[in-house]
């Protein structure tokens, strides 16, 4: 059976403090056996890419994302390569903010990153916009805080960290109002299959949100105002109408291309939502570039 690890970050009693910062590059990546850890993890990529595996759940981050791994989650990092910058923190967000720790590691598949107001927080967020100010500060503070401890600094170090996190949970809170968002991950086996012409299938996406069939249909339509099926036929449309800007191949091939069964069906579709036939709206952008 699947299990979660929760952990809920109450941003109310947050009490930061920082144990270690650091800017750094690996030119061959990040390579580290399991390790647990009992404070939090932020990684900021730069540049590069890896895999780091928390739990049983692997993450493929690259440059631009940002990783969060809370306390006492087993992690394994496995490089690809690649010379990979990164900031990195490890910081003290105070035992208050943790909802509950996982006893037996080995019993949890993933893990869930939740504050108060019950905004949930990817462990891998991407392309998130690089407060790099706030990060060279915090790294510049942290380097003088273990040889100069007084409270002024750690007043700093803390205003820092929490500066970081409210733009981190910002960004997030407005990226979780965006449909796109919400169905991240089967909009992007859509695109995934709809460049490639290959078949989507609906139990695959749903597997995907971890939603069965008619739950993720009405949570589907409610966002997107259409169904996943008529979605999907959308994208393709739009990739054939591409191909016929910018390429010569055939009407048959393009139906190929875009993962139509024949060129039958593909005029069919077409006809219905473009109000005309392929090889009309072909003949028109040819006409327009004479």
């Amino acid at each position: 059976m699947k299990r979660t690890a929760f952990y809920c970050i109450s941003v109310r009693n947050i009490s930061p403090n920082i144990n270690h910062a650091f800017l750094r590059t690996r030119e061959s990546g990040i390579t580290k056996e399991t390790l647990i850890k009992e404070n939090w993890d932020f990684t900021f990529f730069l540049k590069g890419e890896g895999i780091c595996r928390v739990f049983n759940k692997e993450y493929h981050y690259k440059a631009g994302d940002v990783l969060i791994i809370p306390p006492h989650a087993p992690r394994t990092y496995t490089s690809l390569g690649v010379p990979t910058k990164y900031y990195w923190l490890n910081v003290e967000l105070g035992y208050e903010s943790l909802k509950k720790i996982p006893e037996k590691k080995s019993d949890y598949e993933e893990i869930l990153l939740q504050t108060e107001n019950n905004l949930v927080i990817p462990c891998l967020i991407s392309q998130f916009p690089l407060p790099q100010i706030i990060l060279d500060d915090i790294v510049e503070l942290a380097s003088h805080f273990h040889v100069y401890n007084n409270g002024v600094l750690c007043m700093r170090i803390k205003e820092k960290i929490l500066a970081l996190l409210i733009e981190i949970l910002n960004y997030v809170n407005h990226f979780s109002l965006n449909p796109l968002y919400k169905f991240k991950k089967s909009i992007e086996y859509i695109e995934t299959k709809t460049d490639s012409g290959g078949k989507i299938l609906l139990s695959e996406l749903c597997s995907l949100e971890g939603l069965t069939i008619s739950h993720y249909i009405k949570k589907f339509k409610k966002e997107f105002k259409t169904t996943p099926i008529e979605f999907t036929i959308l994208r393709r449309l739009d990739n054939a109408k591409k191909l016929m800007r910018t390429e010569k191949f055939s009407l048959k091939t393009i139906a190929e291309k875009t993962g139509f069964s024949d060129q039958y069906y593909f005029s069919k579709v077409f006809k219905k939502y473009e109000k005309t036939t392929p090889s009309l709206y072909y003949k028109n952008i040819i006409n327009k570039l004479l």
